[in-house]
């Protein structure tokens, strides 16, 4: 069988198998033993390293997505700034503040790795409003940000009086 075809296929599929695990299953599924060794220099040959993933949108600079960049900042520079406030919030987990780790060819980024193992999740929410003047409004709550979340983190804010008469909401 062509060894080498199937790692790469393999690693292909399954970007997060480890030298150890491909010495077994070349074992297990094509009755190749083989050293980590020899298949790390293999992998090397072929231009294959396991590497950290970047985070890479394919179509976030597009044509389109610019010429609506370039209308935004229009818009907003006829705003007055001491009237924007930015309404966001950021989710936060184990798994998004890890690396990705995967199989790929040498010298380009890998674009689908798969998050590290982690043996237990935990998540946080942090909403926040945002305004060139003070005061900055934000709460943090555990879990994921649901709708009912935001609608309360609102309902707080216009409460606190965040939001004033004339602001323009982002």
């Amino acid at each position: 069988p062509d060894v080498m075809a199937w790692i790469k296929h393999w690693v292909t599929i399954r970007p997060r198998t480890t030298l150890c695990e491909l010495k077994a299953l070349l074992l297990g599924k094509l009755g190749v033993d083989a050293s980590i060794s020899t298949i790390w220099r293999a992998c090397v040959l072929h231009k294959l390293s396991y590497k950290v993933a970047g985070f890479i949108h394919k179509n976030k600079w597009t044509v389109l997505n610019m010429q609506y960049y370039i209308q935004y900042v229009g818009w907003l520079a006829d705003r007055d700034p001491s009237k924007l406030i930015f309404f966001d919030e950021s989710h936060f987990d184990e798994t998004a503040c890890r690396g990705r780790y995967g199989w790929g060819v040498r010298g380009q980024p890998l674009v689908f790795g798969q998050h590290s193992r982690c043996e237990r999740a935990y998540s946080l929410c942090l909403l926040t409003s945002l305004r060139l003047n003070p005061p900055i409004y934000f709460t943090v709550t555990t879990g994921s940000c649901d709708g009912k979340k935001y609608i309360k983190f609102w309902q707080d804010a216009l409460q606190a009086g965040v939001v004033r008469p004339g602001d323009c909401v982002i």
